[in-house]
């Protein structure tokens, strides 16, 4: 009996550290994409406490969230629940069609092969390829890049960034 007490114990002692050492891993890659992001906002950040008065950007309200969209209209940040949907606002995507933004040393009018080869580095995979585009996601962060060839065939032209959030079970919209 204690043999199999011993065993049940070390078990759950290797799936604790297994779920924590996972937890913290996300933070980590969150932290390597905003230590290379120009953004200003840095995903999983902390909402802003008053969204109608930044400079620069547009307030839009929605159900469970909102967004700053630039007044240029080529960029917005969506704010919602993060972790979970129901925890408190951080931001959790991000999108931009403006050259001035750069992740991991890539921006848009550059190559998405470039792109491709520099995420495929940090450990991104392909989740879906497209002739215009690619998704490539890691841990928690999806990160797709397009191109509608205005800017030189197979340079991108649109950059979304993602951050996965969950649901918690039993709750219903």
């Amino acid at each position: 009996m204690k043999k199999w007490t011993i065993v049940v114990v070390i078990i759950m002692l290797i799936i604790c550290i297994t779920t924590l050492s996972a937890c913290g891993n996300k933070a980590k890659y969150i932290d390597e994409l905003n230590a290379t992001f120009n953004g200003e906002f840095k995903l999983a950040e902390k909402a802003p406490s008053d969204p109608n008065s930044i400079e620069g950007f547009i307030y839009e309200g929605g159900f469970g969230g909102y967004a700053l969209n630039s007044e240029d209209g080529l960029t917005s940040y969506s704010i919602g629940g993060y972790p979970d949907c129901l925890d408190d606002y951080h931001i959790i995507y991000f999108t931009t069609k403006d050259d001035k933004y750069e992740v991991f040393g890539f921006s848009i009018g550059d190559s998405i092969e470039k792109a491709a080869g520099i995420l495929s580095e940090k450990g991104y995979r392909v989740q879906e390829e497209f002739d215009h585009g690619k998704i490539m996601t890691h841990s928690i962060i999806g990160i797709s890049f397009f191109s509608d060839n205005s800017r030189g065939a197979g340079n991108i032209t649109s950059i979304f960034i993602r951050l996965d959030i969950t649901n918690k079970q039993g709750v219903m919209f």
